[in-house]
């Protein structure tokens, strides 16, 4: 039997317009896109997030590299800055046949995760977990009573039949208004 591998790649912001797109870079390695403008590599260790930036390379079919500078910022293709609890970085989103760069600021967020009320992370997975809990010891409870219930009516039912049997038998148990 013949393995096959399938490489991981990293997330990108390539529009769906742009000539490269879908722009797949398989982890732990690198491509030059746009005319060899620019360089993008996969790195699983930053969150599986493509890096690209300026390749400093001749264009292959372009006399220049055409600006690379994100749009109402000062930041260029590669740089980041960070502000309280989000980082922003100026990320490649692909280029057109005419001599286009295409670029968009990517935010991400580096605040720590908040504790729940009861000392345990607020995420989906943990409500799951204790939804599953819950879910286990109320139908434990159900099985329980109706058990006990079950158990209560033989019992109730067998004292119930032996009276009334026994009642039945003896004139004098019948009631009053009902000899008429």
């Amino acid at each position: 039997m013949e393995n096959i591998q399938v490489a991981l790649t990293c997330n990108s912001s390539v529009r769906e317009d742009s000539v490269d797109s879908p722009f797949l870079v398989p982890n732990n390695t690198y491509f030059l896109t746009a005319n060899n403008c620019v360089k993008c590599k996969c790195d699983a260790a930053n969150n599986w997030t493509l890096q690209c930036e300026p390749s400093g390379i001749k264009p292959s079919s372009w006399s220049a590299c055409p600006a690379m500078q994100c749009e109402d910022s000062s930041l260029t293709i590669g740089n980041t800055i960070t502000s309280s609890c989000n980082t922003t970085t100026c990320a490649y989103a692909g280029y057109s046949s005419d001599q286009n760069i295409f670029t968009t600021l990517a935010t991400q967020s580096t605040c720590p995760v908040t504790t729940a009320p009861g000392g345990s992370p607020g995420n989906f997975a943990s409500r799951i977990g204790l939804s599953w809990n819950y879910l286990f010891i109320s139908i434990h409870l159900i099985c329980f009573f109706q058990t006990k219930r079950y158990i209560f009516n033989r019992y109730t039912k067998k004292i119930n039949k032996s009276y009334w049997v026994e009642s039945l038998c003896k004139p004098e148990s019948i009631p009053k208004i009902l000899i008429r």
